[in-house]
């Protein structure tokens, strides 16, 4: 059983896997010992420039074996690392950057001209050829953080997630348990850092003696590149969003070979349904799994057999090593089986809650009403538990959705386009199309009428991510009212896809 620090994970590795291939991209690859070498170093430059645990360092780095150097440095320094992808807009950068605040950015020199506060740059290939490559002793324990990953907020900005030692530790154990990695395995490296997905990808293999081997970017969206990259280089695990299993499981029923090498599947991030799958779960193991980002990557996994659902989506399991998921009613009274109510979670995996945000931290994390002195996680996720003890996700309490698997508040897309001075109402509205995958419609009234829907796209995208976009958008003249006076959100004209 694993215990204490990823620091401690990390060098109880290097000591037992040292001349295992640890990571892989494109015709580079790195042992144990050549990867924990280079990231001591690292981490020793890093700790003569200052840093200290509970220190915050933002990495913005291409895909890879640097980001995961990097990564791994920050945590050998003691430090919590912030990730940031290069494609991120620039104002989100930069806010992400002061509200931290960050002590220092990890980064190559192509994004320089990103970061506003150039004091505070360090070069992707900074000289550390003089530091020692012995690990850093004694930086950190288990409370300490060890990332903070930002996500949706509804005031019209990221609100960061602080994840610490031991959350990820947890985790690990829960993973072994439930998968049996060890040494032989290889994981596919093919989520955006900024997601929990890539904990997933990262430390368990890492902790375990194999491969992680990273995706060339021009392939991450492309399912059958993807399926290819995976039989050649014999990938067994692979974990990612509903949609890209979905595109797999068509090219298997279209008769695509289906890589023989792929013993697991982990979908997270959005509801999974029988017909994403169908054509998988016979050639490979298919997992479902739940859990926001505030409880680390996943609270329940649920192993799908086609025999053992049914209905069209599939459900979110049971609780996972480590952690508990209840289902209670707006009164915190647990609910019967076949009742509707909110998820809370408890555990090992209720991370330390938002980045300087107490208010928020204390309104979403709350004492467990059962036991005193545990704290508890409201997920705003409503769910449904089965007779046989499996829950199953029903929707969200709120307007919030998962697009492309990221979360996103439309209040906060909604807040972004009033920063514009010619919008005098501005409402985004989550839909969903016939599989079950949502996207958002923006509806507008705008006083200039030379403002145009690209220039609105363009106004949002200094702000936020592509994903948080609307798909759509209707201008309105005059918004329909409610009885007190409120948008009439009700009666705006739907938009389908």
């Amino acid at each position: 059983m694993i215990v204490g620090t990823i620091n401690e994970v990390l060098n109880n590795a290097v000591k037992k896997y040292g001349k295992n291939i640890a990571l892989k991209f494109e015709e580079k690859t790195l042992t144990y010992k050549e990867l924990d070498i280079l990231a001591n170093k690292k981490a020793n430059y890093l700790i003569h420039k200052g840093v200290k645990k509970e220190d915050f360092i933002g990495i913005i780095c291409e895909h890879n074996l640097d980001l995961i150097v990097n990564i791994l440095a920050v945590i050998k320094s003691g430090a919590a690392y912030i990730p940031m992808e290069p494609t991120f807009p620039k104002e989100r950068i930069n806010y992400i950057i002061e509200q931290a605040p960050i002590k220092f950015v990890i980064t190559q020199s192509k994004y320089f001209d990103i970061i506003k506060n150039k004091n505070i740059i360090i070069h992707n290939d900074i000289d550390i050829s003089k530091y020692s490559e012995l690990s850093p002793q004694n930086v950190n324990c288990e409370n300490n953080a060890l990332y903070v990953l930002y996500t949706s907020g509804t005031t019209g900005t990221p609100k960061g997630v602080v994840v610490e030692h031991r959350n990820v530790v947890n985790y690990i154990c829960a993973f072994e348990k439930e998968f049996n990695i060890s040494e032989q395995d290889k994981m596919l490296q093919n989520s955006v850092v900024t997601f929990d997905i890539f904990t997933e990808e990262l430390f368990p293999v890492l902790a375990n003696g194999g491969t992680l081997v990273i995706v060339p970017q021009d392939y991450v969206n492309d399912a059958k590149k993807i399926m290819n990259f995976i039989d050649k280089e014999k990938i067994s695990f692979m974990s990612s969003f509903p949609y890209l299993i979905s595109d797999i499981n068509k090219l298997v029923g279209e008769g695509v070979k289906f890589p023989k090498s792929l013993r697991v599947i982990i979908s997270g991030g959005d509801t999974l349904r029988k017909e994403h799958c169908n054509n998988l779960i016979n050639r490979t193991s298919v997992y479902n799994t739940y859990g926001p980002t505030e409880t680390t990557v996943a609270c329940s996994y649920y192993h799908y057999t086609d025999e053992n659902v049914d209905s069209k989506t599939v459900p979110i399991g049971t609780s996972i090593y480590g952690t508990k998921m209840i289902v209670l009613d707006d009164k915190f009274n647990k609910v019967k089986q076949g009742d509707i109510g909110q998820i809370c979670i408890l555990g090992n995996g209720v991370s330390r809650g938002y980045l300087n945000k107490p208010e928020e931290t204390a309104e979403n994390f709350v004492e467990n009403p059962f036991k005193q002195g545990e704290r508890m996680y409201l997920s705003g996720d409503l769910g449904v538990l089965k007779e046989d003890g499996n829950i199953e996700f029903v929707k969200r309490k709120d307007e919030q959705v998962m697009i492309r698997g990221k979360r996103v508040e439309p209040l906060e897309v909604e807040n972004v386009l009033y920063k514009l001075k010619e919008i005098d109402i501005a409402v985004v509205k989550p839909y969903q199309d016939n599989e079950g995958y949502s996207y958002l419609v923006g509806y507008v009234k705008i006083s200039n009428n030379n403002i145009t829907i690209n220039s609105l796209k363009k106004h949002l995208l200094q702000y936020v991510p592509d994903f948080m976009v609307p798909e759509f958008w209707v201008k309105i003249n005059e918004f329909g009212k409610t009885l007190n006076g409120k948008i009439d959100r009700k009666i705006l004209p739907v938009v389908l896809k």
